[in-house]
């Protein structure tokens, strides 16, 4: 006989209780409002129709239904901005986690990894290097296929500290006709931690793409790393961060903006709702709005540009 199917709830935050069929997640939440689920309705009638024994523990609680999947031993739990490593050497960084026709990916730095290669984070192995863009004229990005049992979150963290901008649930992205010349955006890396800077240039030709660069520490092994903005707009999707240009004594840290990496490989993201981080986030903490609209001036490596990878 066909075993019953087995699926997962997450709930937000951390901490776990498994059944035989399935497992649940539990941790407090900003919100106690319930999202509703993919199949209609809200997540109390499958609770009460599979696990009525640990509904009590789940009451008053913010449930979301990522998705049907096995349930499995040892979670490994993905948030944007953990650091990947290469075997048990720090390497580059993870960026934001995108889908399309082949599937779910992790984003990260073209330059990073081999496809095939292996990929580790907080302790743990969780991936494997599927689809790369590298050294040639398709931009600089890889796609990270996550293992089984692995959970992704559209959450960016500070890989060094553990910090985030306000809740770290991303709610949105940020097309690159905002993204003008001294608009300031933050960005996640695994050596340099949470750095902020304010948007300079353009640059022409990294790797047959534009790279936007901003005047944000960086350093060797931050490649890959989310570059994101929290303004009134919420926590959103700016671009992954590539590398740096010299350009007469100044470096400036570089991205890829979201939109081409998304059209590039004919991907889509999805964010949290709006009010999942509402309240999450005091006045002084955002980011202060952009003081122009003029889109950054761009730069050649005929300019006298070097250009650095992290």
């Amino acid at each position: 006989m066909r075993p019953p199917r087995q699926f997962t709830i997450i709930v937000n935050g951390c901490g776990g209780v498994r059944t035989s069929h399935m497992r649940v997640r539990v941790c407090r939440s900003r919100d106690s409002r319930l999202f509703e689920s993919e199949h209609g309705g809200n997540m109390w009638k499958l609770i009460r129709g599979g696990i009525s024994g640990i509904a009590a523990l789940v009451a008053a609680l913010f449930v979301v239904v990522i998705g049907v999947q096995p349930a499995h031993a040892g979670w490994y739990n993905y948030l944007v901005g953990h650091p990947m490593y290469k075997g048990t050497s720090p390497w580059c960084t993870g960026s934001y986690v995108i889908y399309g026709t082949s599937g779910t990916f992790i984003l990260t730095a073209g330059h990073c990894f081999y496809v095939g290669e292996r990929v580790s984070g907080t302790g743990a192995g969780f991936g494997t290097l599927a689809y790369r863009k590298a050294y040639s004229t398709d931009g600089d990005s890889g796609l990270v296929r996550a293992d089984p049992g692995v959970d992704m979150y559209q959450t960016i963290v500070d890989p060094t500290t553990g910090n985030a901008p306000g809740s770290g649930q991303v709610t949105g992205k940020m097309p690159n006709s905002e993204q003008t010349v001294l608009t300031r955006v933050g960005k996640m890396g695994n050596t340099t931690g949470w750095t902020e800077g304010t948007i300079q240039y353009r640059y022409q030709n990294w790797d047959g793409v534009t790279a936007y660069c901003a005047d944000y520490a960086r350093a060797g092994g931050d490649s890959g790393g989310p570059v994101w903005r929290q303004d009134s707009q919420g926590l959103r999707a700016v671009g992954m961060h590539v590398g740096a240009i010299n350009y007469y004594g100044s470096t400036l840290g570089c991205y890829i903006p979201i939109d081409t990496l998304l059209s590039q490989w004919g991907a889509s993201m999805n964010f949290w709702p709006s009010y999942a981080a509402r309240g999450a986030v005091a006045e002084e903490e955002l980011l202060p709005p952009s003081p122009s609209k003029e889109l950054p001036p761009v730069l050649t490596a005929a300019d006298g540009v070097e250009l650095i990878r992290d």
